[in-house]
């Protein structure tokens, strides 16, 4: 064959192959962004749902904040049965737009009438505008609809005058109330708290939750939530920037393909060189290189997109020993592929699992496909951490394998996350005492273990604080906070060692049924429930011991403070066979004892 007939013939064939090289390459980078966009937009879809579920957390905490001040003997009094302005102004106004930044609070009657209001903790001026307001108006009606016993707060966007709002509302109730009572004037009576939903606010909320959020616009976007009131009416977007794992892919990707490109470029021409020397080597050569490259080529987007996840992922063979992890693996545990390569277990080389787990997650892939479960696990540098891992046959062209692999994550940070939720729920912040619902849940379940053992007797002690209100009005709220943690440290003090003072978990105290439970219950008053009691006398002592301690003077800040308590006392079941009963006789019990000159205590059982 002549030269130039085969350099024409070796030309068209270089020429085509580039075109099908290019044409490739151009599907490839299809492929991988539209992968891309998808992870994007599940991203964003995430990230929507991570919004969303924070915001309804901050509407439905409004709303606990409010049923937690409505439910408060004094604020009843001071802003509903006796208004008394100064008082509402100090602790609830200005303390509430101080501590927790709610800059609008208002008390309304049974008529939907004013008692008292203040804005940014000054007194309200204008309250027609909120009088007006049909979404404020769907919230305070359903908190007049709750449950009497366990009365709740309620929380939701509204709009006032054409503003947005996050709303709290709750019906002032309290522990005298129960099932068989009339409601008095002052139960219609609802407790507002309000926060506007400005550019102020959006930036808090983001540092709160840390997200970010870009404000709130007129208009729609792909990454936005719609601020929709409870009338249905729309004031605008809250628009947010979510993470672009895609984009990260694609830049994580991009050098090593057109690396790849370039060199393959130059095999091209240096394999046309000597193509002209050797024709019919070149062909059959060429045929072996194209398999070659391939295979490099998938093998080599393969190692890409594993390395760059962040999931930790490691193959077992059918011994379960470990044949190979990816990069995410040594970030997360600590441990590098020489230490764990050959070593029989699963996520860390440190879990030691047993033989039984072995067969459930054997029996579950064989039964459903995969097998998912979270481990308690030690990183390399001893810190403990937890991961939730996920594994399954290894697919190799289509088939399963001997071989599984198996996909974890660290969810330490979600899991802690949890326990905080979970502490927050069962405990008062300030005192870091059980709060009110929680002390009552467990004052229930120790009822209801009594009434198995009748001869089962459960005290139940009310303690207000006497002229705490004056250690407020003169020292400030701080000193009074300091105060009262001070009166939890000494509570906890007077009582057996053995006893459950609230700084437990749900689950253990769950599971505690006895000895003794102190809650704080309102701004100055808190309650303790003592049973085992070997007798009168040692409740007695008990009681002794908390009138004396609590009297004794402190420092505080500079300042000498002292205060008394006066305490009330229910048993069970003599004066009372439920938690309703047991602390409406104590509370009576307690006012029993300030009439009688403070700093003492009184049985409900007492003669008037």
């Amino acid at each position: 064959m002549p030269l130039s007939i085969l350099h024409q013939r070796l030309s068209n064939w270089i020429l085509v192959a580039i075109a099908l090289l290019l044409a490739a390459l151009s599907l490839l980078w299809l492929i991988i962004t539209t992968a891309s966009e998808r992870q994007d937009q599940a991203a964003a879809e995430q990230y929507r749902q991570q919004v969303d579920s924070a915001l309804n957390y901050e509407i439905k905490g409004l709303g606990t904040h409010a049923m937690d001040a409505a439910w408060w003997d004094e604020a009843i009094r001071n802003l509903v049965q006796q208004p008394d302005p100064d008082w509402g102004q100090s602790n609830i106004g200005a303390y509430l737009d101080e501590e927790f930044g709610i800059p609008i609070s208002m008390a309304i009657d049974q008529h939907d009438r004013l008692l008292q209001g203040f804005v940014d903790s000054e007194p309200m001026q204008h309250f027609e505008p909120f009088a007006d307001s049909r979404s404020l108006a769907i919230l305070i009606q359903q908190a007049r609809a709750s449950s009497l016993q366990d009365p709740e707060g309620f929380g939701g966007l509204i709009e006032v005058a054409g503003q947005l709002y996050v709303a709290g509302v709750a019906p002032f109730t309290t522990e005298e109330v129960a099932d068989d009572d009339v409601r008095s004037g002052e139960l219609f009576s609802v407790l507002v708290f309000l926060k506007r939903f400005d550019a102020d606010y959006v930036d808090g909320f983001s540092e709160r939750f840390s997200l970010q959020l870009t404000g709130i616009r007129p208009y729609a976007g792909n990454n936005s939530l719609p601020m929709t009131t409870l009338t249905g009416n729309n004031l605008g977007h809250l628009h947010f920037s979510p993470p672009t794992p895609g984009l990260h892919l694609i830049d994580s990707i991009l050098q090593p393909v057109l690396l790849f490109s370039a060199v393959l470029g130059a095999m091209f021409l240096l394999n046309a060189y000597f193509s002209f020397r050797t024709a019919r080597l070149s062909q059959l050569l060429e045929i072996e290189h194209k398999q070659l490259r391939q295979t490099r080529f998938e093998l080599k987007i393969n190692q890409e997109i594993i390395g760059s996840i962040k999931e930790g992922v490691v193959v077992v063979d059918e011994q379960y020993l470990i044949t190979y992890t990816n990069p995410a693996f040594s970030r997360i545990t600590g441990f590098s592929d020489a230490e764990v390569i050959g070593k029989r277990a699963l996520m860390d080389p440190r879990i030691d699992v047993s033989k039984s787990l072995y067969q459930q997650m054997q029996q579950a892939i064989d039964e459903q496909g995969n097998w998912e479960h979270e481990i308690n696990a030690q990183r390399k540098d001893g810190t403990n951490y937890t991961l939730s891992m996920s594994v399954s046959p290894l697919i190799d062209q289509g088939q399963c394998s001997s071989e599984l692999v198996g996909i974890f994550t660290d969810v330490t940070e979600r899991k802690q996350q949890e326990r905080l939720l979970e502490k927050l729920a069962n405990q008062d912040t300030l005192t870091e005492l059980l709060n009110r619902r929680s002390f009552k849940q467990r004052v229930e379940q120790k009822i209801e273990r009594a009434g198995r053992h009748p001869d089962t007797r459960l005290a139940l002690l009310f303690i207000d604080l006497d002229l705490f209100k004056e250690v407020n009005d003169s020292y400030g709220h701080e000193i009074g906070d300091q105060l009262l943690i001070e009166i939890a440290v000494r509570i906890r003090r007077c009582l057996r060692a053995y006893d459950t003072v609230g700084r437990i978990g749900l689950e253990e105290a769950t599971a505690q049924v006895s000895g003794a439970l102190v809650g704080r219950v309102g701004g100055d008053e808190f309650t303790i429930a003592i049973d085992e009691l070997a007798g009168q006398q040692d409740l007695e002592r008990v009681i002794q011991r908390l009138l004396e301690q609590i009297e004794q003077p402190l420092t505080l800040a500079g300042q000498q403070v002292a205060v008394t308590a006066s305490i009330g006392v229910a048993i069970y079941p003599e004066d009372g066979g439920s938690y309703a009963d047991l602390i409406r006789h104590a509370d009576k019990a307690m006012y029993r004892s300030k009439q009688g000159g403070r700093n003492r205590s009184c049985y409900y059982s007492d003669p008037v």
